[in-house]
């Protein structure tokens, strides 16, 4: 699988969450945003599940 992938965007700058559902179903909640260099490490979360979505750190950027 050759290619290169690339998952961008922005969200709103404030989100409401359904604090009550995440409750009762016990759900965890991470933000999270990794540097460039582990990049190819977080896609592989995504695509075997571990994660639904991750914000990805541009490569000039300090995190």
């Amino acid at each position: 699988m050759g290619g290169t992938y690339v998952q961008g965007g922005m969200g709103k700058p404030d989100i409401t969450f359904p604090i009550m559902a995440m409750c009762l179903k016990e759900v965890t909640v991470k933000g999270s945003v990794v540097s460039f260099d582990q990049a190819e490490e977080a896609f592989k979360k995504v695509k075997e599940g571990e994660a639904i979505k991750v914000l990805i750190a541009g490569p000039n950027e300090k995190i």
